[in-house]
């Protein structure tokens, strides 16, 4: 997992989330994040995931899914 934040970051990127965490531990995680997207202090998080399990556990508003068209480009 690839983390990066800096002291007054509004911004939070996370790659991988879901690598090596079991189901229940990933879907505690996301929660706990989306309490400081909503918290006194809001951030802007990014994550990148495989894992349903984290779907589950986010509304549908707030996830993009990226995948290759015909051509071979991300859209």
């Amino acid at each position: 997992m690839t983390f990066m934040l800096t002291n007054d970051a509004a911004t939070v990127l996370i790659d991988g989330l879901d690598r090596y965490l079991h189901p229940v531990t990933q879907m505690a995680l996301v929660k706990r994040l989306s309490e400081l997207v909503r918290g006194d202090n809001p951030r802007q998080i990014v994550v990148t995931a495989h894992s349903p399990y984290v779907l589950d556990v986010l509304d549908a508003a707030s996830v993009v899914v990226f995948a290759l068209d015909d051509n071979g480009r991300v859209g």
